[in-house]
């Protein structure tokens, strides 16, 4: 995988096998993701179905205004997450690309005035920035 944002950097201490995560910290935007076989893939709404019963999206932190879409080759989940004073938007963004599952999960955090559809704008724009290549 390529992101061509140069303002994202490595999180070396977040490094693990099939793990990575990049991050700025002006406009905030995290970009992190897994490498897995293919076959432990079981499409998008297996996946969030599993995902959304995680306890880090339990009570308060429950995501709102879920959406699903499709980006090129990407299937994506669209969600936010209200914090006090502030909206944590999140994309999980899901493909199958030889023989390997990608799973990227992209978010940024802005105070509660800025509109929502502009930060998942924003999460989008940066998903169509990273590049998948096969060697």
């Amino acid at each position: 995988m390529k992101v061509s944002d140069p303002s994202l950097l490595p999180d070396a201490a977040a490094a693990k096998p099939n793990y990575f995560k990049l991050a700025r910290q002006e406009p905030p935007l995290i970009v992190s993701g897994w490498l897995e076989p293919a076959q432990q893939y079981k499409g998008l709404n297996a996946f969030w179905e599993g995902e959304s019963r995680s306890p880090a999206y339990a009570g308060a932190r429950a995501p709102v205004r879920v959406e699903t879409l499709r980006e090129g080759a990407w299937e994506v989940v669209a969600f936010d997450v209200s914090l006090p004073g502030a909206v944590q938007s999140n994309l999980r963004a899901e493909r199958v690309e030889a023989g390997t599952w990608i799973d990227l999960h992209l978010s940024t955090v802005a105070r509660a005035t800025i509109p929502p559809t502009k930060l998942r704008a924003e999460l989008m724009a940066a998903l169509r920035q990273v590049q998948v290549l096969v060697k």
